[in-house]
């Protein structure tokens, strides 16, 4: 997924999510507020790039004592039957989230 995004990984650290995956912004940084509310990892499922992503991010802080928020994605599909709609591509219509804890 990074590949697509950018072929320097240095280039995507540190950037807000908004701007890696600009589409689905919104709602992952729900989901980032709700890991830094709860203090422990979230583990959840969406489609991006028609691809069924298992996004799991926990909160941390830096060595300069900012909070930041660490995540790994891995693609999914194909994997694990897929029980979302992959026409669905439009952020206001995109339901494609699902919370895995």
């Amino acid at each position: 997924m990074l590949q697509r995004i950018s072929d320097d990984q240095e280039e995507i650290t540190k950037r807000p999510i908004s701007e890696v995956l600009p589409t689905f912004g919104a709602s992952i940084y729900d989901y980032c507020q709700l890991t830094k509310k709860l203090q422990d990892r979230l583990t959840f499922e969406m489609v991006c790039q028609e691809k069924v992503l298992l996004i799991s991010i926990k909160p941390s802080v830096d060595e300069f004592g900012q909070d930041v928020i660490l995540g790994t994605a891995m693609d999914m599909t194909g994997v694990s039957p897929c029980r979302v709609n992959q026409k669905q591509n439009l952020p206001e219509e995109n339901k494609n989230f699902k919370i895995v804890m």
